[in-house]
């Protein structure tokens, strides 16, 4: 199959970044990885995957014992996002948007290409009239301040045969289908359609001579000045005043609080992170991390209390076994790592508690050895009687 046709059938394709990848699941088994590439397909193909354990057997193929795939899926859970009756991963729905979009973009583009080759005659010139307009719009625009003072000074009338109470359309004196054409307001003249429509190619500017000194005065005067929208006239009867909306300002409100952004958390652990790594490049990946984190309900403070925590707990600070330090990305991975930094003691002398256990009985088997070798060197010098030992 050719790789274009390839391309367009988003539902038998998807992208996937090797590298991300790997960097996101060092930590899975191999039976992990393939519940985990199992539930990204299930969702690339049908949107999302279902919030049911059941389900998420079924598609991970393992209908054996419950309990094992309820700790799989204890360990792929924060890959994805809660949305009530189904799960999704977020990367992966972005990514399926970008296709959607692509694919949408190449069918317009094939229906114009169809237009141009079988359409109709009618078709063809409404296709060729919209593509000139857009390329005449690229060279200079119009705003409607301009239009209606341009119509002010025409008093509302054609330009051309001076009647009014038509309906006047925007004509473009030098027309659209001659290149160099623009829609700007020194090529737009007011005619009522049977003048636009007889007017053909010709370029005869119909508009008084200083038309151009006329609108930019009217475009500097304030409203409420005859071109605009009348003034009302003031009730009769006492009424109160109406709070203007620039006077909003002065009323006593409460000053509004800075949001809390992903910017925001990757300044406060590049300025707060001590001797662990600081982040170079604040990328996409990063930021889509710690709005998912906010999103989730982190707040500015707690953010900072986990980062101090990261800095202050040794085994956090790579005083462990594996010279392992927090960083910004593992911080912001998932809410149970905010909840880590901050509520796990991590055991005493830098350790976590497992590694405290096993380093209790390594103190204890050295220890052992040691004894050992010394009970070994009294017998050899003979200072003691092994039956003694």
């Amino acid at each position: 199959m050719p790789w274009r046709i390839l391309l367009a059938k988003t539902d038998i394709w998807m992208p996937l970044y090797i590298r991300d990848y790997l960097v996101d699941t060092m930590h899975l088994t191999a039976e992990q990885h393939g519940c985990y590439l199992l539930l990204l397909m299930h969702q690339w193909t049908r949107g999302s995957i279902p919030s049911d354990m059941q389900g998420l057997r079924n598609i991970c193929r393992l209908g054996g014992d419950p309990e094992h795939f309820s700790s799989i899926w204890n360990i792929l859970r924060p890959f994805f996002s809660d949305n009530g009756d189904s799960f999704v991963q977020q990367r992966l729905a972005v990514e399926k948007e970008k296709s959607e979009g692509r694919r949408s973009e190449r069918s317009k583009s094939g229906s114009l290409g169809a237009i141009r080759k079988w359409g109709t005659e009618e078709e063809r010139n409404k296709l060729t009239r919209s593509e000139r307009l857009a390329n005449a719009r690229r060279l200079a625009t119009h705003s409607p301040s301009e239009w209606q003072a341009l119509l002010f000074i025409c008093e509302n009338r054609c330009a051309k045969c001076n009647q009014s109470d038509v309906d006047l359309v925007k004509d473009h004196i030098i027309p659209v289908c001659i290149e160099g054409a623009s829609d700007g307001i020194d090529n737009l003249q007011p005619l009522c359609r049977s003048c636009n429509a007889a007017k053909g190619n010709e370029r005869v500017d119909y508009r008084p001579n200083d038309w151009k000194e006329q609108i930019a005065k009217r475009l500097a005067e304030p409203p409420n000045n005859g071109w605009q929208t009348p003034t009302p006239s003031p009730s009769p009867s006492p009424s109160p005043a109406p709070i203007e909306r620039n006077t909003l300002s002065l009323l006593p409100t409460e000053e509004p609080q800075p949001k809390f952004s992903s910017q925001a958390a990757f300044s406060i652990w590049n300025q707060h992170c001590g001797i662990l790594p600081k982040v170079e490049a604040f990328t996409e990946k990063r930021k889509r991390k710690a709005q998912a984190r906010i999103k989730s309900g982190l707040t500015e403070e707690r953010f900072l209390r986990a980062v101090r925590c990261c800095t202050e707990k040794p085994f956090l600070r790579g005083e462990n076994s594996s010279a392992w330090t927090a960083t910004f990305d593992w911080l912001v991975h998932n809410d149970e790592n905010i909840e880590k930094a901050i509520n796990n003691p991590y055991g005493a002398g830098g350790t976590n508690g497992k590694q405290q256990l096993k380093g209790n009985f390594t103190g204890i088997r050295e220890q052992n050895n040691r004894d050992a070798m010394q009970r070994a060197l009294k017998i050899a010098t003979g200072i003691c009687d092994p039956g003694a030992m």
